[in-house]
């Protein structure tokens, strides 16, 4: 019985061995077969990494050989200006800005000349003004505002009866009838200065924008070309350059009328008859005659408007104590220098 049963214990231990030695068997393949998976796996990178990077290169090469053609075919911009690559490598000073003495030569021979301006304002086709009357001599210029009045007559008269020769800033508005035309012809044909004042001589309208500006100093322009022949370029802003109404920047205006190549005049001496109150012909020819004393040029303010009786009898004896102070009364023309409050570039 105890060998039977050592017998079957011995049966049991050598299977038991058997089946550990068949599973030992088989987890050795496993191994082996997940090594030699792995090793397949690597090898297969590496060549595949391989083929990829002979392929760049080849690809890196092409197109270096393909640059390396067109830059046989093509000319450099240094060649084509007859500077060799080399004058033209060092020019270039590592970026540092600076340019060599070949290329500037080259610049300077291909860049087209840029024509130099001597005129001193914006007008294309006209020349510098030019001011004759120098200071030399006592110049006085009586100037009359918003004209040609039913004093017009009066003022022309006076004006003939001394030899004289003054200067009318006329407006437009309101002086379409028959004696207001004959007027307007009889002051240019006396030989008196022309010049231009605006059409309406409404502050709100003229100075509204400077578009309206543009269109008021056009208006009487024609206006007064119309009804006297004169083109005149001569011009005074209502109320002055310096008057405080406008709503536009003063500046524009003067920009506009220096590009269309007028000139604008104001004043130094006032006669003071457009102030509010009362003034009487004596007044008149003081504030005329003081103002002018300590000047060689002498702009006089006047107005030629219907309520001006005052000025219209205080006019000989302002002529006379100018010319018994030296002055020589002249109108203004293209050659006179202005007068100005503010000043345009061309008198800077």
């Amino acid at each position: 019985m105890k060998e039977k049963q050592k017998l079957e214990a011995n049966e049991m231990n050598s299977g038991e061995r058997k089946h550990r030695e068949r599973r030992h068997r088989g987890n050795g393949k496993t191994a082996i077969v997940i090594v030699v998976i792995a090793v397949l796996a690597i090898v297969g990178i590496a060549f595949a990494a391989s083929k990829s990077g002979a392929g760049k290169q080849s690809e890196t090469e092409k197109n270096q050989r393909v640059a390396k053609e067109e830059q046989k075919n093509e000319t450099t911009p240094a060649q084509e200006s007859g500077i060799s690559q080399e004058s033209t490598t060092s020019g270039e000073d590592t970026q540092s800005g600076e340019t060599s003495e070949n290329e500037t030569e080259v610049l300077q021979e291909t860049t087209p000349a840029v024509e130099e301006t001597t005129s001193t304002y914006p007008v294309a086709g006209q020349e510098p003004f030019v001011f004759e009357d120098t200071g030399e001599t006592k110049l006085a210029y009586l100037t009359f505002d918003d004209g040609p009045s039913d004093n017009t007559d009066q003022i022309l008269s006076i004006l003939d009866q001394y030899g004289v020769k003054a200067t009318f800033f006329m407006i437009g508005i309101g002086k379409d009838d028959e004696a207001s035309l004959q007027r307007y012809k009889a002051i240019a044909e006396k030989g008196h200065g022309i010049a231009l004042h605006s059409f309406t001589h409404d502050y709100g309208s003229i100075y509204a924008s400077i578009e309206n500006f543009a269109a008021d100093v056009q208006q009487i322009h024609d206006w007064v070309l119309q009804t006297t022949g004169v083109d005149t370029r001569i011009y005074r802003f209502p109320g002055g350059s310096s008057n405080t109404v406008a709503n536009i920047d003063i500046q524009q205006g003067i920009d506009y009328l220096t590009s269309i190549g007028y000139r604008y005049f104001d004043w130094n001496v006032s006669s003071g008859d457009a102030t509010g109150k009362p003034i009487t012909a004596e007044e008149i020819t003081q504030n005329v005659l003081s103002g002018s004393a300590d000047k060689t040029r002498a702009v006089i303010l006047m107005h030629d408007t219907n309520a001006k009786g005052e000025t219209v009898r205080a006019l000989p004896a302002i002529i006379e104590g100018l010319q018994s102070m030296g002055f020589q009364i002249v109108p203004i023309t293209d050659t006179t220098k202005p007068v100005q409050h503010v000043k345009a570039s061309y008198m800077q």
